[in-house]
C-alpha cells in the first residue's frame, strides 16, 4: 500500500498550495481548490452533503443524489 503524504505551504489566492509525496517521492507543490468554487450552487450542495446529510441520511434525497452525482463529475 502506498503512502501519500500532503503537507500544506500556504494560501494562494485560489486554494492552497501543498507539497505532494507518495511512498517517500517528491511530487512537486501542487494547488489544491475547492472542486466547484466557480459555481456556488454545486459547493454549497457538496459542503452539505458531507458535513450535514451523512449525519441526517433520512431527510432530502433528492438534493444527495444530485450531490453525489457531482462527485463523479469532480473526479
Amino acid at each position: 500500500m502506498s503512502v501519500i503524504q500532503i503537507r500544506e505551504q500556504g494560501v494562494v489566492e485560489n486554494g492552497f498550495e501543498v507539497s505532494l509525496y507518495v511512498d517517500g517521492q517528491d511530487y512537486g507543490q501542487v494547488v489544491v481548490r475547492a472542486p466547484f468554487a466557480d459555481q456556488p450552487q454545486k459547493d454549497a450542495d457538496l459542503t452539505w452533503y458531507f458535513e450535514k446529510w451523512l449525519r441526517m441520511p433520512f431527510v432530502d434525497k433528492v438534493r444527495a443524489a444530485r450531490s453525489a452525482s457531482s462527485v463523479r463529475e469532480y473526479v
